[in-house]
């Protein structure tokens, strides 16, 4: 459920925006609230891909939904054989889907899916792959970011090839190569991150003594080398899957929970965002970016915001602020003037919510209301 505004707001005060509730399609699937969390959102052609799941509690096989921008309505576009969409990954033109925890055979190889015109087509052949996080392509190669079964296996594998075979990468910290270290258990590789023609990771391990350890590496062409950073609070990388990441121009902008932005993968800063806590997502239209927030009132209760950031000149315009009960906005899309919003970490998760600006024009051309403070504010509310 949710709301823009409450019964003490005075009654002309009214939003530049309209919501519409586009319900809850994985709620027929999954009696549990967590394995319908839409994790990430994807636009492709005209429809809108959910990515829902819980590889943790193993609730394959996943079921893939769409809302269908036309027609209005929602679609099941097939099933992938894992236990959920934790990512959606676009490679040039091509929309994909990391297979997270594959649901048959063993843990020798796992999956990843690729959207055709006759629904998802699979690839079960990405060796020591227990989880598929990310995919992106540098330099004509496919790159995969994984989750490994032990300490012997990279959680990076390269493809030359188009995915016909692939290549394990070594991963260095302070000269020495962290794969095969009998120090760890197991790795894992996030997200790909691409800055001035360099490729990026976010690599996470687990020690034996169950200490965990994240960090940025850079790829050197042969090896992922550990990148040493300052102004970033890494217990922020708990949540470890990026919510979503850009670059724009000669920076690089990912959330964690907070928002930060990066020229090197040395240096960050952080963007804050007045009065909220938590940066769930965002999303790039030209030299904007579109920022989804969250704020806590009360138990399952949230105040979500929608911000235009310009990162020119470090403008953050609010746009609409909705109140939502039983989780906070955590997923963020946009086609045209309208945007998109899964609701997650609730007893109403897997809620979409559509937020388009009011009034004709605007939605026939695709135009935003003027930059300035929508007459609904967050302090409204208590």
């Amino acid at each position: 459920m949710y709301f823009t505004q409450t019964s003490g707001a005075a009654p002309e005060r009214q939003s530049r925006y309209a919501i519409t509730d586009l319900g809850n399609p994985a709620a027929s699937h999954y009696a549990q609230t967590t394995p319908r969390t839409p994790w990430d959102l994807a636009m492709d052609q005209g429809k809108l891909y959910i990515g829902a799941g819980d590889y943790d509690a193993n609730s394959g096989n996943t079921p893939v939904y769409a809302w269908n921008l036309e027609n209005e309505t929602w679609e099941e576009t097939g099933s992938i054989l894992d236990e959920a969409i934790s990512n959606f990954a676009k490679v040039g033109e091509t929309l994909y889907i990391p297979g997270t925890d594959p649901t048959t055979g063993t843990w020798a190889y796992g999956n990843y899916y690729q959207k055709t015109d006759d629904g998802w087509q699979i690839r079960d052949n990405l060796p020591g792959a227990v989880h598929n996080f990310d995919i992106t392509n540098y330099e004509g190669s496919l790159f995969f970011g994984i989750g490994t079964a032990n300490a012997t296996v990279s959680p990076v594998k390269i493809s030359k090839d188009g995915g016909k075979t692939y290549q394990d990468v070594a991963f260095y910290r302070e000269g020495k190569n962290q794969i095969g270290d009998e120090a760890y258990k197991f790795f894992r590789v996030y997200n790909f991150f691409q800055l001035k023609g360099e490729l990026y990771c976010l690599f996470a391990a687990t020690k034996k003594d169950d200490i965990y350890e994240t960090g940025f590496y850079w790829y050197t062409g042969d090896v992922f080398q550990h990148t040493e950073g300052t102004g970033m609070n890494r217990k922020h990388l708990w949540q470890v899957l990026i919510g979503e990441s850009v670059t724009l121009k000669d920076r690089c902008y990912f959330a964690t929970g907070r928002m930060y932005q990066t020229g090197d993968f040395h240096t960050y800063e952080e963007i804050v965002f007045p009065g909220q806590d938590y940066v769930t997502d965002f999303v790039t239209a030209g030299d904007y970016l579109y920022v989804l927030t969250a704020k806590q009132i009360r138990e399952e209760t949230y105040v979500n915001t929608l911000w235009r950031f310009v990162p020119e000149t470090g403008t953050k315009v609010r746009l609409v602020a909705f109140q939502t009960e039983g989780g906070f906005g955590l997923s963020l899309e946009k086609d045209g003037a309208s945007f998109f919003v899964g609701i997650g970490h609730g007893s109403d998760a897997g809620r979409i919510l559509k937020i388009q600006p009011k009034g004709f024009f605007t939605r026939m051309f695709g135009l935003l209301p003027p930059d300035r403070l929508d007459p609904i504010l967050p302090e409204d509310w208590s």
